[in-house]
């Protein structure tokens, strides 16, 4: 069990961090439905060249060769884009971070479909593969959930939350106390009573932002503050 939890952990990081580097590429902001996409193809794809057993079937040599071109590929997109893609920012440290994030989500996608590549051409049909199918299909049957599952269920989900936290923390420091667009700023104007309610942002969302605006009001006494919460 532990050890197909730290390989979902393992497959979710790749997945992330190679969908971060397809919405730099594509240009795409968090909020595009496509890095949802990304994230679930990425992952699943991952999963089944795992239980297809192609991680394990990879020699020292064919998985160093996959290690160096994927590199390679990841150093040629900063090469190419990096640059223009960090221009945005106007801090170094983000600029430092566009880039790591470029090379090391394009060099996973590279070694993704460097893998793909050898599965279909060379391995598809290896001697043991059925074996190996049957065996992980075996092992998700005992997987089954149960009360001990779920309490390390909870743990992982936990874990996963701190991360994603601290990942975040830079940007939200970055951006504090908040990006304010024209909804916002009329939907905070409806909250501190500068104008009328009306239906033309969702009441309930605005209602919402009210909730955490004025508990963060209620500790801090500042407007400012009160909107980063």
């Amino acid at each position: 069990m532990r050890e197909n939890t730290l390989r979902n952990i393992i497959f979710g990081l790749g997945a992330f961090i190679s969908s971060f580097a397809l919405t730099l590429i594509f240009e795409i902001t968090v909020r595009n439905p496509l890095t949802v996409v990304f994230f679930v193809l990425i992952f699943a794809e991952l999963k089944k060249l795992d239980e297809r057993g192609m991680f394990s079937k990879l020699s020292v040599k064919s998985a160093a060769g996959g290690v160096l071109a994927a590199v390679l590929g990841g150093v040629l997109s900063c090469v190419l884009r990096g640059k223009e893609l960090s221009s945005g920012f106007n801090s170094g440290i983000f600029k430092l971070l566009t880039m790591v994030i470029l090379f090391a989500g394009m060099s996973c996608l590279l070694f993704i479909g460097y893998v793909i590549l050898l599965h279909y051409f060379f391995y598809k049909n290896m001697p043991g593969e059925n074996e190996i199918i049957e065996k992980s299909a075996e092992a998700k049957s005992e997987n089954s959930v149960s009360k001990s599952d779920s309490i390390h269920g909870k743990k992982l989900f936990a874990i996963t939350f701190i991360i994603c936290m601290i990942c975040y923390l830079p940007y939200f420091l970055y951006e504090f106390p908040g990006i304010m667009t024209a909804d916002s700023l009329v939907q905070y104007e409806q909250i501190v009573g500068i104008r009328p309610w009306s239906n033309h942002h969702p009441v309930v969302h605005t209602l919402l932002i009210k909730l955490f605006y004025s508990i963060g009001l209620t500790i801090t006494g500042a407007p400012n503050t009160a909107i980063s919460f």
